[in-house]
């Protein structure tokens, strides 16, 4: 009867150090499992209003196109907000060059509807090219990987998803694949979603709302250009008033750099790189038309 009392006495530290050891394991098995987020829910109103894609993405640094694929395991793959920029000095290593993920759950209404139809996602501004996979569909792309090197980092857009790239059960994953850019423009100003709006919703929706958001902006230039047409046909008239000369060439000036600040400039035929080299020339153009105007006005 003692050695048995004794037993037990010798057994309970081992079994309350078992017993806290299964309670530890499981309450950190709860919490990883509470802090893997759920795919993100869509009813049919909030995809009328537009659903606001910003928060924390799926992200993985490197490069395989087999990551576009709906049926990824991406729960090992680590998160970045978005719009937000990577860590600094990016990813020389791996060719700058990231991925993003998002799985959406739309509502089974929006499945027996025509809005699985007129599904569209809007992206903001990405440095410095990107590709938009939907469902492992390639639904769009904004400048040009390595070994072209397109960059194209302040273009918003809005892609139309197709209805194939919803499963039956409603789910929709979304992958983003990112190139940041050279090692030297990574190093200067990062890369990835940099800002913008980034939005799920119906097509036609989308791209209204991105048009009348650039609409105070394209009548404010229109306005300043025509200011500025009118000084230079007073000038014509009567060549002794220089200081409408000036005067209308800085208005015309300040027009042509507020139309590169819009969506509006890619309406033309240029490409990025002339774009940005008229919006640069606009900036070191106006310190001489602003002076030569002062300069007229004090004479």
């Amino acid at each position: 009867m003692p050695g048995t009392i004794v037993k037990l006495f010798t057994l309970r530290p081992a079994l309350a150090l078992l017993v806290f050891c299964c309670l530890l394991f499981a309450s950190q098995a709860a919490t990883a499992a509470s802090a893997e987020p759920a795919a993100v829910r869509v009813d049919t109103d909030t995809l009328r209003s537009g659903l606001n894609l910003a928060g924390e993405w799926r992200f993985q640094p490197g490069d395989d196109m087999a990551w576009a694929a709906p049926a990824l395991d991406d729960t090992r793959w680590g998160h970045l907000k978005v719009p937000g920029r990577w860590p600094e000095g990016g990813y020389p290593q791996l060719g700058n060059i990231a991925w993003y993920r998002l799985t959406l759950q739309l509502d089974p209404a929006i499945l027996s509807t025509g809005q699985k139809d007129a599904l569209a996602v809007q992206l903001g501004h990405v440095l410095s090219a990107y590709e938009l996979y939907a469902g492992g569909e390639l639904v769009g792309s904004v400048g040009k990987f390595p070994p072209l090197s397109e960059i194209q980092y302040d273009r918003e857009r809005v892609f139309s998803i197709p209805p194939s790239a919803v499963d039956e059960q409603g789910r929709l994953v979304l992958a983003l694949r990112v190139w940041g850019g050279s090692d030297l423009s990574v190093q200067a100003w990062s890369a990835g979603p940099s800002s913008g709006d980034y939005r799920l919703g119906e097509y036609r929706s989308l791209l209204l709302g991105g048009i009348a958001g650039e609409l105070p902006g394209l009548m404010l230039v229109v306005l300043i250009f025509v200011f500025g047409l009118y000084h230079l046909y007073l000038y014509a008239r009567n060549r002794s008033l220089e200081t409408y000369l000036w005067f209308g060439l800085t208005a015309i000036n300040i027009a042509v750099y507020g139309l590169m600040l819009t969506q509006w400039k890619y309406m033309s035929d240029f490409d990025f790189l002339t774009l940005k080299k008229i919006e640069f020339g606009a900036i070191y153009l106006f310190p001489a038309v602003a002076i030569q105007m002062l300069w007229s006005l004090l004479n």
